[in-house]
């Protein structure tokens, strides 16, 4: 087994893991996704079709190959954070704030090793596939499966983000829970889904090499910090 193969065993798992979560979930969102489709092409058929055409033509040879980037399952995902935010507040209006010390700690050390492991292999692949700073071209050869894989990753991590804000519903701090930060973390998952949608190498790289040494360094100080809270 290659350094390659190895280094590659956690994005594998994850992609198993979305596959079957999609399974599991596919009787019940194919038939809502195809009510919402219907309507959409009776409604504005011209707008549909070119929306369905401009997705087609765009989409990378590895989109096919990746689980979780059908755009309605995203759209489903995104409006289930938000609706779980404001239930969340609903419900945490008559009641005491729950101290979640604990799972702060482990939610920050699992993103504190989750970045660390997509800085290194994105980082790995880029210097595999000799990669420059940047003006990296998009490799759509079977060659760049790997690094699509890694920032495939990168984006599905998004979502685990999510956990910052319902750990703030949790300990009724309302007032970070501001419009900008439920922007963020919403359209920044939109975002990520687009880049490994449509280009999920060449210049995908360094952002997401990046964002993932600047998160690991942020969790890890969140980390001490929690810590320190007794």
């Amino acid at each position: 087994m290659s350094s390659t193969d190895i280094i590659s065993i956690p994005a594998d798992f994850f992609i198993g893991f979305a596959r079957t979560i999609g399974k599991i979930s596919d009787p019940f969102i194919t038939p809502l996704e195809n009510v919402v489709k219907s309507s959409l092409q009776i409604l504005f058929p011209t707008l549909y079709n070119d929306a369905v055409e401009f997705l087609e033509s765009s989409q990378s040879p590895f989109t096919s190959r990746l689980p979780l980037m059908n755009p309605f399952h995203v759209l489903i995902i995104v409006l289930a954070y938000l609706f779980i935010i404001f239930v969340g507040k609903q419900i945490m209006t008559n009641r005491t704030k729950f101290s979640v010390k604990g799972l702060s700690i482990v939610h920050n050390l699992v993103l504190v090793t989750l970045s660390a492991y997509m800085c290194t292999t994105v980082l790995y692949e880029a210097w595999r596939q000799r990669y420059v700073l940047f003006a990296n071209p998009e490799d759509k050869s079977e060659k760049g499966f790997q690094m699509a894989k890694y920032i495939w990753v990168f984006y599905v991590s998004k979502i685990t983000e999510f956990m910052d804000t319902f750990i703030m519903v949790l300990k009724k701090n309302n007032h970070q829970i501001s419009f900008l930060h439920v922007y963020h973390h919403a359209s920044i998952f939109i975002i990520w889904w687009w880049v490994t949608y449509v280009a999920p190498t060449g210049e995908a790289y360094f952002s997401a090499a990046l964002n993932s040494a600047d998160r690991k360094r942020e969790r890890e100080a969140k980390t001490r910090d929690e810590k320190k809270i007794q």
